[in-house]
């Protein structure tokens, strides 16, 4: 799991959606102070992990925050707030969180034209949406 932020262990833990990645977010590090970003397995320059499922990145980050002498605030968008909502912080804000995956055509849509423009997207990243979130 890699945790990006200036301390060891950041009041504020920002968490990006699908296919996207902190870079996107950056722009909050001015606004919100001892904040961090978790770089999602297999998004951007983060490496996958051996099995990709909400719930082993949860577990993962969940033994992350378990660590660390608080909980954060949460503020997650997507994907990252379907996470956000497994793990144990201090409060979470969850933006637009995929909360089912049944008839997701829009997802699927994106990440159809995604490919279209050239974007490398991992079959098993894919994969998160093929089954319930439980």
């Amino acid at each position: 799991m890699i945790i990006s932020a200036a301390g060891p262990t950041p009041n504020v833990l920002l968490i990006h959606g699908f296919l996207r990645t902190p870079a996107q977010l950056q722009s909050w590090a001015g606004r919100i102070p001892d904040l961090g970003f978790l770089h999602l397995p297999g998004h951007g320059l983060a490496p996958a992990y051996p099995e990709v499922s909400v719930q082993t990145w949860a577990d993962a980050l969940g033994e992350v925050i378990g660590r660390w002498p608080r909980p954060p605030l949460i503020i997650a968008e997507s994907l990252g707030a379907i996470l956000a909502l497994s793990v144990p912080a201090r409060a979470v804000i969850a933006v637009e969180p995929v909360l089912s995956v049944e008839n997701l055509w829009p997802l699927h849509r994106t990440i159809r034209n995604a490919r279209a423009r050239g974007a490398s997207i991992p079959p098993e990243l894919e994969t998160l949406f093929s089954r319930p979130f439980h």
